[in-house]
């Protein structure tokens, strides 16, 4: 749910794919494709719209990180620059 610029500046948790939140709304089902999804933003905000699409394309196991990107990093866990 993050931008390009977001994801430049603070980096990407290592494994996972930038999908906009406007990428996402024009074709949902290209890439809400299975169960065991997490979404993040920075806020939470986008991340939450994300999970509500999610669930209204029929998934059931879909996930908001609570906390941002930043907390994530500082918590100690990896981030890719």
């Amino acid at each position: 749910m993050r931008t390009p610029n977001e994801v430049s500046r603070e980096g990407r948790i290592p494994g996972t794919t930038l999908v906009p939140l406007d990428t996402l709304l024009t074709n949902p089902w290209k890439y809400l494709k299975t169960d065991n999804v997490v979404f993040v933003c920075s806020e939470g905000i986008r991340s939450a719209l994300a999970c509500d699409l999610a669930a209204a394309a029929g998934l059931t196991k879909i996930y908001n990180l609570e906390g941002e990107i930043v907390d994530w990093g500082a918590k100690g866990f990896a981030i890719e620059k």
